[in-house]
């Protein structure tokens, strides 16, 4: 699969041209600036790209995209070969586009005026030497300033939790008033004598005698 997306704004204006066949197609080129994610100290921050556009894509992005503007583009990697005056041959590669689309508004590119031109993207036109940067940190803010402060969304301050502990309930130390007061053995009544009387061995039990209870010493029969 050959499938690239890039988002960036156009280090130069398109340029739109005519093949010299029969069909006569429509195709335009023009640079991508990409801001990488992050660069250590002393790279560049920013890639390059050539982009390639052909039929009603190349017409649509000659009338409309602008030097500064930043836009969205899918598409895929193509190489070619190509001579110099000196008949040294180079490779380099291009992104033909699929699909591209503004990523902002027209109001927030008019908004910017002449500013929009005076973006520094200096050498822009040697893609075959990936030494010659330039100035590339002076591409401009994409228009995410301030990133780190973040709007407070209103929920206070995180830290200011109401300082309200709940009651202790401490099952060691239990509520005095609730404490039931326990009396001595000595002064409790005798509940099972004053309800329950007890029962007195009947003397007369019509010739039934009772077997006499077994004791530890005596040899149990099996």
């Amino acid at each position: 699969m050959n499938k690239v997306v890039l988002l960036g704004r156009l280090s130069r204006d398109p340029e739109l041209r005519y093949s010299q066949t029969n069909t006569s197609l429509a195709f335009t080129r023009y640079g991508l600036a990409v801001r990488r994610p992050f660069a250590r100290p002393g790279e560049p921050d920013v890639d390059f790209f050539n982009i390639t556009a052909f039929g009603k894509a190349a017409e649509f992005a000659d009338k409309y995209f602008k030097k500064g503007l930043m836009v969205c583009i899918s598409g895929r990697i193509q190489t070619r070969i190509w001579e110099d005056e000196n008949k040294v041959k180079h490779n380099s590669f291009d992104i033909v586009v699929d699909e591209q689309d503004f990523a902002e508004s027209r109001e927030s590119f008019m908004s910017r005026g002449s500013n929009s031109d005076n973006y520094n993207y200096s050498n822009q036109g040697n893609y075959g030497q990936p030494g010659n940067y330039g100035h590339q940190n002076n591409y401009p803010n994409p228009g995410y300033a301030n990133q780190n402060n973040y709007a407070n969304p209103g929920y206070g301050s995180p830290n200011n939790y109401a300082n309200n502990p709940p009651p202790s309930q401490n099952p060691m130390n239990p509520d005095p008033s609730n404490t039931l007061t326990e009396k001595p053995f000595d002064s409790m009544p005798d509940v099972l004598h004053d309800v329950v009387p007890p029962i007195d061995t009947p003397k007369d039990m019509g010739g039934f005698t009772p077997i006499a209870p077994i004791t530890e010493d005596e040899d149990l029969p099996f």
